[in-house]
């Protein structure tokens, strides 16, 4: 009878080590989703930073051979920096300026090409995708 008894214990820790065990997991995974949660609010929140942090390491790393051939024929890092971020931004301005004419002409033709593409939309309404 003792046997047998010895038998039933043994059985019932096993049965409670493996509920802690399945406990345990059940646990993780929960931490693991409300960590997951909490790092894609995060980065919800911080994506204006994070682009911004990013695009400044873009052109730094794009703009420093200017900057270094600058330093190499005797012009201080600092004014040489200055000189390629001023220099970017009045091209970027006179691109910008140049192009103004060519985006009007799009605005203005905006009128004709929706009206295009929405008689064009509900003549193939019901005709099949390929031609």
């Amino acid at each position: 009878m003792r046997i047998f008894h010895s038998k039933v214990e043994s059985s019932a820790e096993t049965t409670s080590g493996e509920l802690e065990e399945q406990l345990l997991i059940v646990r993780s995974v929960s931490l693991f989703i409300i960590a997951a949660i909490a790092v894609i609010f995060a980065l919800d929140q911080a994506a204006i930073f994070f682009i911004t942090l990013l695009l400044g390491i873009f052109l730094a790393y794009t703009l420093n051979p200017i900057v270094v051939w600058l330093h190499y024929i005797h012009i201080p890092r600092v004014l040489g920096s200055s000189i390629t971020v001023i220099s970017l931004v009045a091209l970027v301005t006179l691109g910008a300026v140049g192009l103004k004419g060519q985006v009007d002409d799009i605005i203005a033709q905006l009128p004709n090409v929706s009206k295009k593409f929405s008689t064009l939309m509900v003549t193939k309404k019901n005709s099949p995708l390929t031609n």
